[in-house]
């Protein structure tokens, strides 16, 4: 018991499961301090139930099975499922460029022609205005082949990778 309390003291309102061959132990007070529940609820050994799970998450677990005898045991095996299985994130990262294709770059080309950007810069003075005039440029420049993303996922076939879209938009 010393040991679960050092537990809780630490991670407070923490999941607790305790399994074993609980044979010689009264598990009255150890089930009573800490909320836990006797899910077995069948024989584990002739006409005993001396194999227990005690938890304090029994609503997120299936009703135990009944399994075989594991190598040279006299006592059933069980298995315990949680009634839903967490999801892992799917590994993904995201990836941005730009339509290269050729009509796209002539028209940021053009876009940058138009722009004489140290002229319209001396007209500006001060660090804030400049900042402003240059952020107004890069919008435009974002219109003309704007910036678009790309969701990748680690689990998709090889050749739909962030390679393959790196070298699309090199070309």
């Amino acid at each position: 018991m010393s040991c679960l309390s050092s537990i809780e003291s630490q991670f407070s309102n923490s999941g607790i499961v305790l399994l074993g061959d609980f044979h010689q132990l009264n598990t009255t007070r150890l089930r009573t301090s800490y909320d836990l529940k006797q899910i077995v609820n069948f024989l584990t050994r002739g006409q005993n139930t001396l194999d227990s799970i005690l938890t304090n998450l029994e609503p997120f677990y299936n009703p135990p099975l009944k399994r075989p005898p594991f190598g040279l045991s006299d006592h059933l095996s069980i298995e315990v499922k949680p009634k839903v299985r967490s999801r892992l994130p799917e590994p993904k990262f995201t990836t941005k460029s730009r339509d290269m294709r050729p009509s796209k770059r002539l028209a940021t080309r053009a876009y940058r022609e138009e722009i004489d950007v140290p002229a319209l810069l001396d007209d500006v003075y001060s660090c804030e205005d400049k900042v402003s005039l240059l952020e107004e440029i890069k919008t435009g420049l974002d219109t003309v082949p704007p910036l678009r993303s790309k969701t990748v996922h680690l689990n998709e076939p090889p050749w739909v990778n962030s390679t393959l879209e790196l070298h699309k938009t090199s070309s």
